[in-house]
């Protein structure tokens, strides 16, 4: 199995969206049973899907910006509230990638019903818990270019590099989603795993922390963890306000589609076996 090959992935990938498309109403339909049983027999329901986002983007922001008034720049006493659109924007698309990640490890394994019936798309099962992750993102995102274009006057062009990166981001949620939702049915400590390193791992991306501020002795870690170039190229389309390092965006790109393949053609690979191990 050649993991690196250009011509195999493409092929994975064309082939599992074409799934999607194929079954994209059950698909919708899945994402939506996901979304709104995370507020079954609540009063308002769906409706704290738009909630939960918006009181935390307000939390962070009023902690960062008037709390601790944190600064980007030590030496600009005005520089507090820039410091909250720089964490939430790395912070943010954090959120939705470790909710996949933690839930990836199991959305098989929960669904073990599904599973054994023949005809079942299994390929929906980690689509459907990454898009209900994603929406949830969207609407954050949608709060911090709000505040973040109020700090600064106005919009920037960078704004618009975003649908790429949520399509890049996309890609990542899936092939990781599709490699931890096979590999916790025959590992079942997996999720374990998986909730501790989304709890170290916030601290080993420069999400809370810019890669300026670390000694260059240790600076070179931050760019060996892949999950780092996911929140470099948010900050740069949110905060900065241009791509500060082209190559970290060549590295985000290659990963994404790299992932999605591979994930997908490992899927594949191990599925016939999952119905006997469940």
């Amino acid at each position: 199995m050649n993991l690196l090959s250009p011509v195999l992935n493409w092929r994975a990938m064309f082939a599992f969206f074409s799934i999607l498309y194929k079954q994209r109403e059950l698909t919708l339909e899945m994402t939506k049973r996901e979304f709104s049983e995370r507020y079954a027999g609540q009063v308002f329901g769906v409706l704290w899907g738009f909630a939960h986002p918006i009181v935390i983007i307000l939390v962070y922001i009023f902690i960062f910006s008037f709390v601790f008034q944190s600064r980007v720049d030590p030496g600009d006493v005005s520089s507090t509230a820039n410091y909250a659109v720089f964490m939430l924007a790395g912070l943010i698309p954090w959120m939705a990638l470790a909710e996949t990640l933690n839930k990836g490890t199991q959305v098989i394994t929960s669904n073990s019903n599904l599973v054994k019936q023949v005809i079942f798309p299994l390929e929906i099962l980690p689509a459907k818990t990454v898009i209900a992750s994603f929406i949830n993102q969207v609407i954050l995102l949608f709060g911090v270019l709000v505040y973040a274009s109020i700090q600064t006057g106005g919009p920037t062009w960078s704004f618009c590099l975003l649908p790429t990166l949520l399509t890049l981001q996309f890609m990542q949620m899936l092939g990781l989603s599709m490699i931890l939702s096979t590999i916790g049915v025959y590992i079942r400590d997996l999720k374990d795993l998986v909730q501790v390193f989304c709890l170290i791992n916030i601290y080993l991306m420069p999400v809370i922390y810019m890669p300026g501020w670390l000694p260059s002795s240790v600076r070179w870690m931050i760019y060996l963890n892949p999950f780092s170039y996911q929140t470099l190229c948010f900050q740069d389309a949110i905060y900065h306000g241009k791509i500060t390092n082209s190559w970290t965006w060549l590295v985000y790109c290659l990963l994404s589609f790299l992932l999605l393949g591979v994930g997908y053609r490992l899927f594949l690979k191990l599925r016939i076996f999952i119905g006997n191990v469940l």
